[in-house]
């Protein structure tokens, strides 16, 4: 079964072979219609004939995220996940529309939670289908990258931020443990303007190295911030280039 690399954000999607950085595409998308992913599917099947296996990555702005602190009474699994469930509908939330996935934390450690937008994620799964294809993994930019990458991040506390079409995303860590995501849009006024979040996050971080970006970013201006993978120049989309690193 052939093998590729589906990523949404709120604007565009990415496809990748795997085993093939020459074989992607790229186009706009609308998330609310998942008949703007028509392309993808015409991709897939000029790829291959017969069944293909699409994991999925979709990116921060599309998900959401809740940090809970650690509570010593309400430190058994479903304890856990009641909290958190209980979290989520004080915020309104539609637990019907969306999958909440818990990054199990370490004992003491804060419990960071992912809502997966499952009604939009079933009609891309149903679109996929009409070229052959399944969806096999479906996971959040920021946790894949957390996962593979986050061990390279010193000791401590540090913050791995990661540069999207639709959002900057910051993570950080315990230790390389994920402890919690800031999600900024790229258009963010105020506190909340990338260079002036940028700046409060190197008072944060004081020491060398503590920031670093995830790929090289319009953003990354400060030697106090390097950059975690350095990239060739490269023809393609970035989207590509972030597929290319989590695959």
């Amino acid at each position: 079964m052939k093998s590729c690399l589906l990523y949404l954000t709120s604007q565009s999607w990415f496809a990748l072979a795997r085993g093939s950085q020459d074989a992607h595409a790229s186009g706009a998308l609308i998330p609310e219609s998942a008949q703007t992913l028509a392309p993808v599917a015409q991709w897939l099947q000029s790829q291959a004939a017969g069944k293909t296996r699409v994991d999925v990555l979709i990116s921060a702005a599309t998900a959401g995220f809740l940090t809970l602190p650690w509570l010593s009474t309400a430190n058994t699994g479903a304890a856990i996940r009641k909290r958190v469930l209980h979290a989520w509908e004080k915020n309104g939330l539609d637990g019907t529309a969306h999958d909440i996935r818990i990054q199990w934390p370490r004992y003491g450690e804060p419990i960071v939670a992912v809502a997966y937008p499952s009604a939009w994620l079933r009609s891309v799964e149903d679109l996929l289908a009409t070229a052959g294809a399944t969806i096999g993994t479906v996971t959040c930019s920021a946790v894949a990258i957390a996962e593979r990458y986050a061990a390279r991040m010193p000791r401590g506390t540090s913050l791995l931020v990661i540069e999207e079409e639709d959002a900057v995303v910051g993570l950080h860590l315990q230790d390389g443990t994920l402890t919690d995501v800031e999600v900024l849009s790229p258009q963010g006024e105020g506190l909340d303007e990338v260079p002036v979040w940028l700046h409060r996050k190197q008072m944060d971080f004081p020491d060398a190295g503590q920031v670093r970006w995830f790929l090289p970013s319009q953003f990354h201006r400060s030697e106090h911030a390097t950059a975690l993978l350095a990239l060739p120049d490269s023809p393609h989309p970035y989207g590509v280039a972030l597929l290319g690193a989590v695959a």
